[in-house]
């Protein structure tokens, strides 16, 4: 093979750190439109080419398989193949903005190069700018309400919220047929609305990412009888407006089938990291620094993730079992985030 291509001036001929510092490249830009076509923007942009692909010449070329029209570069959105829509998905969100939901960008992602047009109720934020004008996606954003205090807080948040996407669907409904309405929870308000979309034509999905209940358990020690029955009853009414529930985990499905749904309507869809991404990433050492161990913590902070629990265990390993040798990263953000900052400060 190398014989073949020895005398080929088109052959990449690559040290490793060459490609390493290729997929860096590459993972730092992006696509983005420009009103007359697409770009790629960032480090990769001079060397980048965007193509197109339709299903049936990918099928062709690839066995069978549906080919991408473009590469995600670092997790921007996917360039549909030109072609008929599949369908029309409309999907509501309200506790993470689109922008920076990686489950829900992975999902339209999917949907957008599967051909179908998607429309996301979701709260506003920067970074819903780059999805905002990729063709087959509509971004319908509202003013996000201010991160609730207290109990009226968060009654008041999803009061907004609520009103926000009984407008927005409504208006997206008004444009066209929907065919599939997605709701992510939590929170589980949004089956008032499902069940007129139902009567006019659409299927509703629900996303179940976590459960109410076990949440608001797990913000407050001594949870109100009255509140945890309320979100029950929430948590049943949803479900029994949706033909059919996603769900992370065997946990939640058994809670969910204990809650009323069918076993046949529950449906496991775990979280995970896009493959692709995970398998071109390159090892950085130096992040060690003189440690020999590195320990990660990442995800969204919030308060019944018990961050304090986790740092107090941190110092208790540093400070009292002297293991100098480990370094730890928590990455992330959420409303606890200026707590934990305040808490690694004290216990230094």
């Amino acid at each position: 093979l190398l014989d073949a291509f020895r005398n080929d001036d088109s052959a990449w001929r690559a040290l490793p750190r060459d490609v390493a510092a290729w997929w860096r490249r590459r993972a730092a830009s992006s696509i983005r439109g420009n009103g007359s076509g697409w770009t790629i923007e960032g480090p990769a942009a001079a060397e980048g080419r965007v193509r197109f692909a339709t299903a049936g010449a990918a099928a062709a070329g690839c066995g069978g398989t549906r080919e991408r029209a473009a590469s995600e570069g670092a997790g921007g959105p996917t360039v549909p193949a030109p072609g008929r829509s599949a369908g029309h998905i409309l999907v509501i969100v309200e506790n993470v903005p689109l922008g920076i939901d990686q489950r829900l960008r992975k999902q339209v992602r999917e949907l957008l190069g599967s051909g179908y047009r998607v429309s996301v109720v979701t709260r506003r934020d920067p970074e819903n700018a780059n999805w905002r004008d990729l063709p087959g996606l509509k971004v319908l954003d509202y003013p996000g309400p201010p991160e609730p205090r207290g109990m009226s807080g968060y009654v008041a948040e999803y009061s907004v919220s609520f009103a926000w996407a009984a407008v927005l669907a409504t208006a997206a409904r008004l444009q066209g047929r929907i065919d599939v309405v997605q709701l992510c929870q939590p929170p589980d308000i949004y089956f008032p609305l499902a069940w007129p979309l139902r009567w006019l034509g659409a299927k509703v999905v629900v996303d179940q990412r976590d459960l109410m209940p076990e949440l608001f358990a797990a913000r407050y020690e001594e949870p109100k009888r009255a509140v945890m029955s309320t979100l029950r009853w929430f948590e049943r009414r949803a479900h029994g407006a949706a033909v059919h529930t996603i769900c992370t985990n065997e946990y939640f499905r058994d809670r969910l089938i204990g809650a009323g749904a069918a076993p046949e309507r529950v449906t496991i869809v775990g979280n995970g990291p896009v493959l692709e991404r995970i398998n071109r990433a390159v090892a950085d050492p130096a992040l060690k620094g003189d440690h020999k161990f590195l320990c990660c913590w990442i995800g969204k902070m919030g308060r019944q993730d018990r961050l304090d629990l986790l740092l107090r265990g941190i110092a208790c390993l540093v400070h009292d079992l002297r293991r100098t040798d480990c370094a730890f990263a928590i990455l992330g953000d959420g409303e606890s985030l200026d707590e934990t900052r305040s808490q690694v400060a004290q216990l230094g």
